[in-house]
């Protein structure tokens, strides 16, 4: 959890910075902020442990669409006093707790492994700096220091990603966090039947209205298991915790979960998933393995996806985020992130590091490997543009099944972002 009682500011901005390009393909379509990891986006640790009114700074193309979904404010600062202060906090702090002995106070920049954490500004002229695009320079630190009198301080008890396969790596232990700052265990249970197999009594916690069927095998020895309102979890399954269901999805009978996922709510899942984050309104149902991946809203896994998270001779996995330069993760268990929108097809196989873009529509089975960029349309044989307008009406006609309509703040994210993938592409 992130803790700010010991900040004295009256004004708190969740902030984006020029490394949101290192959580592409999900970071395309939203900020960094709103990732999963655990059960909750990174923003809502802030707000469910701090009273006070928040804003936030993105890249300007997804600033309505965060305003919508968040409820929080764009920061301006054109005709704001900000007496008492602002805390400009980095979205992707995943844990901060300061010591009960340390406040912090005055014009002061908090770091962890030369990464800025955090920037308290107490003198309100200060403040009008910070607008607009300044997170996204890479040279921000050092401009901060040009100001007057901000005080340099190393942060210890601080958890920040740096890229997206590191929200990954960590997520088992952001469920077990998750699920004991809850105190799920003292929280009343949901119904489960005695034809459910239960190993280990504590650490399990099912929501209102779940329904877990005869059969299944739920294990929280390795960690905790949260299954929200709503859940079914069908016949002949095995849970293995520490795992996170997210409201009203389904586990697909004879499914294995295992430790550290992450489902959303609405999601339908199948086959064997294990340490991998998907965010609401996915499908997995079928039968195939999805390992240490990233999987983002609305996409669609066929039935025999598989991915590799595991190289033949188990050495480190090195991805390519945006299509040039190759990053080596340091990982030897990696699978694939997935970004919003994009369906793979039946029998694909997906090589460890694999990156897919945004609304890609992938077919033809075989082995997919390296980067494929946003709006791509094909398969092992290669890929062509996939055009706005049929992805548009593909993404109206699935969103529909299930009740939902695109916003316009979605579309616009989205034309935006074939405008801006395609213009460095065609």
């Amino acid at each position: 959890m992130i803790y700010l009682d010991r900040f004295n500011y009256r004004h708190i901005v969740i902030f984006e910075d020029y490394k949101c390009r290192n959580f592409s393909p999900l970071s395309l379509t939203r900020p960094v902020f709103m990732l999963k990891s655990g059960f909750f986006p990174l923003f809502r640790r802030v707000i469910m442990s701090e009273p006070r009114a928040m804003m936030f700074i993105s890249r300007d193309y997804l600033s309505d669409y965060t305003e919508e979904k968040t409820g929080l404010k764009v920061f301006k600062t054109d005709g704001d006093e900000f007496d008492g202060g602002v805390l400009f906090l980095n979205g992707r702090v995943i844990d901060l707790e300061l010591p009960r002995e340390m406040e912090i106070e005055g014009n002061v920049v908090g770091i962890k492994d030369g990464n800025v954490a955090f920037i308290g500004v107490k003198d309100r002229k200060l403040v009008r700096n910070f607008s607009g695009n300044f997170f996204f320079d890479e040279m921000y630190m050092e401009k901060i220091l040009d100001f007057k009198d901000f005080n340099v301080i190393e942060v210890k008890n601080l958890r920040m990603a740096d890229y997206i396969w590191e929200i990954i790596e960590i997520n088992k232990n952001v469920i077990t966090e998750d699920f004991n700052r809850l105190e799920a265990d003292k929280n009343p249970n949901g119904k489960i039947g005695e034809s459910v197999h239960i190993i280990q009594k504590y650490g399990i916690y099912v929501g209102k209205s779940a329904r877990i069927y005869p059969g299944v095998v739920i294990d929280s020895e390795d960690g905790p298991v949260y299954i929200d309102d709503g859940v079914k979890i069908m016949p002949g399954s095995y849970i293995a915790g520490p795992c996170y269901i997210g409201s009203s999805s389904v586990i697909k009978p004879q499914s294995y979960i295992g430790g550290g996922t992450t489902v959303g709510e609405v999601c339908k899942v199948g086959g064997e998933v294990e340490n991998s984050i998907i965010h609401a309104f996915s499908n997995k149902q079928h039968y195939g393995f999805l390992g240490d991946s990233y999987i983002g809203e609305w996409c669609n896994l066929g039935a025999g996806t598989c991915t590799s998270n595991l190289k033949n001779n188990y050495g480190s996995i090195k991805v390519s985020i945006d299509g040039n330069n190759r990053v080596n993760t340091g990982l030897m268990f990696l699978g694939a992130m997935i970004g919003d929108h994009s369906k793979i097809g039946i029998g694909t196989m997906l090589n460890s590091g694999t990156v897919v873009g945004v609304m890609c529509n992938i077919f033809g089975g075989g082995v997919i490997s390296g980067f494929v960029p946003s709006f791509s349309w094909g398969g092992r044989d290669g890929f062509t543009i996939y055009k706005i307008d049929r992805a548009l009406e593909t993404a109206v006609t699935v969103m529909s099944r299930r009740g939902k309509t695109m916003r316009a703040v979605e579309k616009a994210v989205l034309d935006e972002l074939y405008r801006r993938v395609n213009g460095s592409r065609v």
